[in-house]
């Protein structure tokens, strides 16, 4: 907390600690500890009021700017005025000259009415060509639905359509993406009936073999 020379209250520093104006900085400090315990609130004779200002006393007196501040205050000296910066106005005199520059021979002197006219520059005009719009290249749109078919007709090969119909660039999408994945795996189901019937087939024959032995 700043402690500032209005909270004495007009009391004198040097008279509550009980020093003399050349005290040091160590003589403050143990006059304030021997004064302090005869008015600290815990003693019987403590004043509060007292210790505040012994508190005070000692901060403003330890401080050397509070206490250079407060001897003048005592002497009635005011503080001396900050020097503030020499302006170049008053560091030297300052002539100006209001004579117009001489311009060199033959060339006019300077009118502002007399400026060049402005011409503004002439655009060509641009002819317009609108964009040409191109048809998107075919996205294989037809495919799946024929891998479909294919597979209605023979599972197998419309299995095989149907692979193909997916690994194409680019890819194909909605229905026919849909009838592309129908198509793979109704041939795949082929598929597996086929080679399910054909192990059937060839171990029926080879136990009716060995049966028959």
């Amino acid at each position: 907390m700043t402690r500032r020379i209005s909270d004495l209250k007009g009391t004198d520093p040097y008279a509550l600690l009980e020093v003399s104006p050349e005290a040091t900085a160590g003589d403050i400090q143990r006059a304030y500890r021997r004064v302090m315990r005869e008015a600290h609130p815990d003693m019987a004779t403590g004043d509060e009021d007292r210790t505040k200002l012994l508190n005070i006393a000692r901060d403003v007196l330890l401080d050397p700017d509070l206490r250079a501040e407060y001897d003048r205050r005592a002497l009635g000296v005011s503080p001396e005025p900050v020097a503030g910066p020499v302006s170049a106005w008053d560091a030297e005199d300052i002539v100006v000259d209001d004579t117009p520059p001489a311009y060199p021979p033959g060339r006019p002197a300077y009118n502002p009415y007399s400026q060049p006219v402005y011409t503004p520059p002439v655009y060509s005009p641009q002819v317009y060509s609108p964009p040409v719009y191109r048809p998107a290249p075919s996205t294989g749109v037809g495919l799946g639905v024929w891998a479909l078919i294919a597979a209605a007709l023979c599972s197998p090969l419309g299995g095989i359509l149907g692979v193909v119909a997916l690994l194409q660039n680019p890819k194909p999408e909605g229905a026919n993406k849909v009838c592309a994945i129908i198509a793979v795996c109704w041939g795949g189901l082929g598929l597996l009936c086929c080679l399910g019937y054909l192990v059937f087939a060839v171990f029926g024959s080879t136990l009716s073999t060995f049966s028959g032995t």
